[in-house]
């Protein structure tokens, strides 16, 4: 993906309200980019079901994610 195509991207995602933009302060040719709580709350529609069958099928809560390092975990000793 080019430059030009992720600023396009970036572009759209700000005008939906999905990011947010500041500028670095000390680098003005940089932009720090923020996640909305709008963006956080349309990602758990999503993934938040997924997240918790992940893990009621690994036999955790539903606030104990399964993570890659939990996993390893979890192989290596058993």
């Amino acid at each position: 993906m080019n430059s030009a195509s992720v600023t396009a991207l970036l572009d759209r995602m700000e005008k939906a309200g999905l990011i947010r933009r500041n500028r670095d302060a000390d680098d003005r040719r940089r932009s720090l980019l923020a996640v909305t709580p709008r963006a956080v709350e349309l990602s758990q529609t999503f993934f938040g079901p997924l997240s918790a069958r992940t893990a009621r099928s690994r036999g955790r809560g539903h606030d104990a994610p399964a993570t890659p390092h939990r996993a390893r975990s979890a192989r290596s000793r058993g």
